[in-house]
């Protein structure tokens, strides 16, 4: 057993005690209801708290009414009381201390504002220029914002002045390009965050915690530097702040993207290192893709931080604090840094999945519909067969067996896991949490009762003789092959075969598709020395990525010399090479190998062969359309908790 031997120890900020160094930090939920707390938030914080997280600090909440959002949280005026005096009851209920952060989003607001007339523009119109009234006014906001967290019950208000919203463009060099007391040196560009923390003292009193979210860096060139950061904490420290929130990035360039799978964990506890060293005396918070207990025991160890913040961790599971503190390590489904969770992430349904949500943990889902995961327990089971062992079918027999259902699962190969056993290879993923996500999933389908049935072809007469209340088909799909003339061709292999190790490769190769799994291919060929390694695609790179992971994928194979032709279709494939379309003229590329990463088809063939032969037949995931792992996790999850 793993031994936590900072992790939990008990803590205190201004006084407040915190049963231990866990973090849940600010994450925006987009459930709000014109500005008001919601009965859905209050059940999301209150899993938070009940997980075992020492302090959750609520989400950013508007401090002004110029340039909210409905679905954002609000505290610009007192009618937001009472609603935030319940969130910060709950989460005082379950041990928790309770934060709550403050905010302007600045330059990302429906009428943007800054320090300057900023080039860095959030949404398509111009940053108007703060003036010295909007100034006094904005402080006197975030004051009266301080005031009703503190009447609302909360332990400690934290302004978030970050990523690169209005306060943190105030101290950024890049963005603030005043002349008068607002600008200029690090005194200057503090002034307005130091006004608004000594107006906010002197209406919360002594007594109450303040915080302060910054950055770090902002990893752009002219940008915060390290070295002003540390200043800046002083500054901050000395007009009152009482816990110091390290971070870097911004929302407008940086490296924010860094915190994917992509890049190593805890990118970012460097910069929490030199504020801590520099005011040791100051409780300071690191976060940034820290999601291994014994990682964030060994920072605090190594007096790094005094505490560590894992928003996405506890995404992924709620119970991560307890879980960790009783030794259960092996039992944490792991975040794997897959930037799903945001609204923003690229093909999601953010019709059907609006808010906050979590690839490998679909009951944070089940929260904004106000059910149950993974459903009622049925008082009558039924007799269900799920056909397809990759993450839906998985994913779909536990949920059903935990209901009561007798299920079966069939696979047709030897192993469980489906795609994601191919989506795993990667350098950059065997080192993540990326193979524990199916094994974990496999280890729940015993205990949950689950009759697993590997190396088994399922067909009618299987079906006819089993006899079942229900069918999940959960095959899957498979890859595409292109209408190109040439793409039967030996030189020509599919992208999962080189993922698998199973296709001869040339040293010379041209990857077909501009999509994840091409990127990814064309990578893991460049990785592994490739004389020469060439990416096409018909239009554009990366459609449908996260735009941090795009971005990074992007860096990466051209720090691995891959020659990128977006807006390229190819016309033919020929023994020695292919011929494509590039600004509209005929190119010839001379390559050993061609690789398909052109997408998949649905395997809907046993869909078809079984229908009508179970009351209930129901095709999920790529059976019913080739798509993701959140979805397939989500539709599997989905009708679980409807049989």
């Amino acid at each position: 057993m793993t031994s936590l031997t900072k992790l939990f120890d008990p803590a205190s900020i201004k006084g407040v005690p915190v049963r231990n160094r866990l973090v849940f930090p600010p994450m925006a939920t987009y459930f709000a209801r014109d500005g008001h707390v919601s009965d859905e938030q209050i059940a999301y914080y209150t899993e938070k708290a009940r997980g075992g997280a020492g302090l959750v600090i609520v989400e950013a909440n508007l401090v002004l009414e110029q340039g909210a959002e409905p679905m954002h949280m609000a505290i610009y005026h007192d009618r937001f009381i009472p609603g935030l005096r319940e969130l910060a009851r709950a989460i005082k209920a379950q041990g928790a201390m309770a934060g709550i952060q403050l905010c302007h989003f600045g330059e990302a607001t429906p009428d943007p504002v800054g320090p300057s007339a900023s080039p860095f523009k959030y949404l398509d119109s111009n940053t108007r220029a703060l003036s010295r009234q909007d100034i006094a006014g904005l402080v006197e906001a975030f004051a009266e914002g301080a005031r009703r967290a503190r009447e609302s019950g909360f332990d400690l208000a934290e302004f978030h002045g970050a990523r690169g919203y209005l306060i943190s463009a105030f101290l950024s060099p890049l963005s603030n390009r005043r002349s008068d007391e607002y600008g200029g040196s690090v005194e200057g560009r503090t002034r307005f965050a130091r006004e608004i923390v000594i107006a906010a003292r002197e209406r919360v009193g002594a007594s109450f915690a303040l915080g302060f979210r910054m950055n770090g860096s902002d990893f752009v060139e002219g940008g915060i530097t390290i070295e002003d950061a540390v200043e800046q904490a002083r500054l901050l420290v000395g007009a009152g702040i009482d816990v110091l929130h390290v971070m870097g990035g911004t929302r407008w360039g940086g490296a924010w993207r860094g915190f994917s799978f992509l890049s190593p964990p805890a990118p970012m506890v460097s910069l929490a290192e030199a504020v801590k060293k520099a005011l040791p005396q100051v409780p300071v918070i690191t976060v940034g893709r820290i999601h291994d207990p014994p990682l964030a025991d060994r920072i605090l160890r190594e007096g790094k931080a005094d505490f560590v913040a894992m928003g996405r961790g506890l995404l992924a599971d709620p119970e991560l604090p307890n879980k960790a503190r009783e030794g259960r390590l092996d039992d944490i489904r792991r975040c794997i840094a897959c930037y799903w969770c945001t609204a923003d992430a690229g093909s999601r349904d953010t019709v059907k999945y609006p808010g906050l949500c979590c690839c490998v943990n679909p009951s944070l889902s089940f929260i904004w519909r106000r059910q149950s995961y993974p459903g009622e327990r049925v008082t009558s089971g039924k007799k269900v067969m799920v056909i397809g062992g990759g993450l839906a079918g998985m994913e779909a027999a536990k949920d059903l067996a935990l209901r009561g259902h007798r299920v079966s699962l069939y696979e047709r190969t030897g192993r469980l896991g489906g795609q994601w056993n191919i989506a795993e290879v990667q350098d950059y993923k065997k080192d993540n949490e990326f193979p524990r996500l199916p094994r974990q999933l496999e280890a729940a389908l015993a205990p949950a009762g689950v009759e697993v049935h590997l190396n088994a072809e399922v067909n009618r007469s299987v079906v006819e003789a089993e006899r079942p209340d229900a069918i999940i088909v959960a095959t899957g799909a498979s890859p595409l092959t292109p209408d190109i003339p040439g793409a039967d061709l030996p030189n020509v292999v599919q992208a999962v075969d080189v993922l698998e190790g199973t296709a001869r490769v040339g040293d010379t190769v041209a990857v077909l598709g501009g999509r994840y799994v091409g990127l990814e291919t064309a990578l893991h060929l460049a990785e592994r020395g490739k004389q020469r390694v060439y990416l096409l695609t018909r239009s554009k790179l990366g459609r449908g990525l996260h735009p941090h992971i795009k971005k990074s994928l992007k860096d990466k194979l051209i720090e691995h010399g891959v020659y990128l032709f977006s807006d390229s279709p190819v016309v033919e494939i020929l023994p020695n090479g292919l011929r494509f379309l590039d600004d509209d003229e005929y190119r010839f590329l001379p390559v050993d190998t061609v690789v398909l990463a052109l997408g998949y088809k649905t395997e809907d063939g046993l869909a078809r062969e079984l229908k009508g032969l179970a009351p209930e037949v129901h095709v999920i995931a790529d059976a019913l359309e080739p798509r993701d792992a959140f979805t397939a996790m989500h539709e599997a999850a989905d009708i679980a908790s409807r049989l």
